[in-house]
């Protein structure tokens, strides 16, 4: 209970505690700090409002993490296995990880997984979708020594945070923009100018897709001559915003679109956003198979 004008709680003390329900050692129990006694009483009585049935299985088959481990269990598979949540992100967020992990040596191989009106005129907002994606990542002398399927070749990989933007703090920052690109560029070791092809982000708000446009121009231009804009698609106006998954389903379709050489359209954007001036930024909207 809430007892005192300070808010205290009355009626926590430690014999009242059940420690041999909680497993829990009596020498672990003497130093039992007061927050761990608290979060195991306070999580099982939200377990027993939840679910009709709680006994020794019932974390593993609630718990994300076991998601993962159980996989790792049933195929075998060893290394770090951890799940990532940085919402929209996250998928290519744990790229990076994987590929950080595999460069380091930790990992030989790794599984990395996880109607939006994208550049047009009518744009409104995004459609949340379900979806799920898996890339198997090795390094690439080892997946042609093993005769692998190669789709792509990932050449770097970068992540950061906005920070505080001058609205809300799910719309895009410009100049962090423009400095996740100059540090994947600098990781890749290729020139602004040598890219063709960018798949970007945006979701189909009228806020953030010209921020995140503006900022392709910014740095990709760069020693790039007149006449050769950039190209740049999105899959959310095909398959909705996956949101966790949704830079893995992105990946993917660039991975595909170089295995077959074309580049696929982005639907919806026959009338483009009036903030979203292509040819002034240099950018080119495919709405066909090229």
């Amino acid at each position: 209970m809430i007892y005192g004008k300070s808010g205290w709680l009355k009626g926590y003390e430690n014999d009242k505690f059940e420690q041999q329900f909680f497993y829990f050692l009596p020498h672990e129990f003497k130093l039992l700090d007061f927050h761990q006694r608290l979060s195991f009483e306070v999580i099982y009585e939200t377990f027993e409002d939840n679910f009709n049935i709680i006994d020794a299985h019932t974390p593993i088959g609630i718990s994300s993490l076991i998601a993962v481990n159980r996989l790792y269990y049933f195929y075998n598979l060893l290394g770090p296995s951890f799940i990532i949540d940085t919402t929209c992100s996250s998928t290519l967020f744990s790229l990076n990880c994987t590929c950080q992990s595999i460069r380091s040596g930790e990992s030989r191989s790794a599984f990395c997984d996880g109607q939006c009106k994208v550049f047009g005129a009518s744009a409104n907002g995004y459609v949340r979708s379900e979806g799920a994606g898996i890339l198997l990542l090795k390094p690439l002398f080892d997946a042609e020594r093993n005769g692998c399927r190669i789709l792509a070749l990932i050449r770097g990989t970068a992540t950061c945070y906005d920070g505080k933007t001058e609205q809300q703090m799910t719309f895009l920052s410009g100049e962090q923009q423009v400095w996740l690109f100059d540090r994947v560029l600098c990781e890749s070791n290729v020139f602004p100018s040598e890219v063709n092809y960018i798949q970007v982000h945006d979701t189909g708000t009228l806020v953030s897709d010209p921020v995140e446009c503006k900022s392709i121009r910014r740095i990709l231009n760069v020693g790039r001559q007149r006449g050769r804009p950039i190209v740049v698609g999105s899959v959310k106006s095909n398959v909705g915003h996956l949101e966790p998954a949704a830079g893995i389903v992105s990946l993917i379709k660039v991975a595909y679109a170089l295995k077959h050489n074309l580049i696929p359209p982005t639907i919806s954007a026959h009338t483009l956003y009036p903030r979203i001036v292509m040819k002034a930024l240099n950018l080119k909207n495919v709405i066909q198979i090229q």
